[in-house]
């Protein structure tokens, strides 16, 4: 698994891309009308009051996850992510560089398939903080409006930073705070915010074996994946339909938007949220094997001759090679077929250009 990758500190923070509502593309999301607001100031991590010791976070630890946010909005009663979680982890922690690098790496005392209760977890420190990007696990998605899963190719990430808050007469790191932003891609998508808190309960197990010479891998800077980041037009068109009055439902659509790039450090598989120009997260696009990705499923229409249908919509765009990143215009064929109901499909061609930061 790479080690943690840092985002990008000049990644827009918001942005928009095509979406399948009731059969239709658009430049809007299907629900969730509320732009996010800003975060709780009790849900912002501290500032930090004792970094001055990164080899001192070992031990045993308490690690508190609390949701605030789901796409903007506080997380209602009943929804699996609103109730806090409490975890245990073994922590140990080298610094062997270079520079100041440290890693960490945590163990989960009670392993699961969690996103943060693995059995070994690696965040890197560095300018005193401590980060960790990952993909997801996958869930089932089931799309509102709907009652069955869709299968689509997973689109998910994990960003986690934090930083001690503070430290015993020894030492020891006692306490750390921080966030923790997962990315969900697909027809179920959704970013939750939640914040993370540290607290150490105990010292290494009797036994623990000592933490292997671990130096720090050098974070890839010059990622083609985060070569879609900033303010877009975004356009789309239709190249052909089958039958023909098919591509009625589908007109040209154009719009700015905004696009945020979260990478692995090794570069190699980016999430590349979507929100708004008003700040609401739709989507994620994924990056991998040299292109840019998204498979969403539409909520059912009722077709022509009264059955319902279901559309399914792929896009693949492709940077030129070697352009200067970030790119300034990327191009690529989509095409959305009507899994049920409807008899057809419909060709698009979609176009991303940059129109600033």
């Amino acid at each position: 698994m790479p080690i943690a990758a840092r985002r990008p500190r000049t990644a827009a923070r918001a942005l928009a891309l095509l979406v399948v509502c009731a059969g239709v593309i658009g430049l809007a999301g299907c629900s969730d009308d509320a732009a996010p607001s800003a975060p709780d100031p009790a849900a912002a991590s501290s500032s930090s009051t004792a970094p001055s010791n990164p080899a001192g976070f070992s031990g045993v630890y308490e690690a508190q996850l609390t949701t605030y946010r789901i796409n903007g909005r506080r997380p209602a009663a009943g929804e699996p992510e609103a109730q806090p979680t409490t975890r245990r982890w073994v922590v140990q922690t080298r610094c062997d560089g270079p520079g100041a690098g440290c890693v960490t790496v945590a163990a989960a005392t009670a392993p699961t398939a969690s996103n943060l209760n693995r059995r070994r977890m690696v965040f890197v420190h560095e300018d005193d903080e401590w980060t960790r990007v990952t993909e997801t696990v996958t869930r089932t998605c089931t799309p509102a409006g709907t009652s069955s899963a869709v299968t689509e190719p997973w689109v998910g990430m994990q960003q986690s930073e934090f930083r001690a808050t503070a430290s015993s007469s020894a030492q020891q790191i006692t306490d750390l705070d921080g966030i923790v932003d997962t990315y969900q891609g697909g027809s179920c998508a959704q970013l939750v915010r939640s914040r993370i808190r540290l607290h150490r309960v105990g010292d290494l197990p009797a036994g623990t074996a000592p933490l292997p010479r671990t130096p720090v891998v050098a974070a890839r800077t010059d990622i083609p994946g985060a070569g879609l980041q900033g303010r877009y037009e975004v356009a789309q068109t239709t190249v052909s339909s089958r039958p023909a009055s098919l591509a009625r439902r589908f007109p040209a659509t154009s719009g700015e938007a905004r696009l945020a790039p979260v990478c692995l450090r090794d570069g190699s598989r980016c999430t590349i949220a979507l929100y708004s120009t008003g700040g609401q997260y739709l989507s994620a696009l994924s990056y991998r094997s040299r292109g840019f990705e998204r498979t969403t499923t539409g909520v059912p229409v009722t077709c022509t001759n009264g059955a319902t249908g279901v559309a399914r919509a792929t896009e693949r765009v492709v940077p030129p090679a070697n352009a200067p990143r970030p790119f300034a215009s990327v191009s690529g064929p989509g095409t959305t077929t009507y899994l049920t109901g409807c008899a057809g499909s419909v060709s698009r061609r979609t176009t991303l250009t940059r129109l600033g930061d």
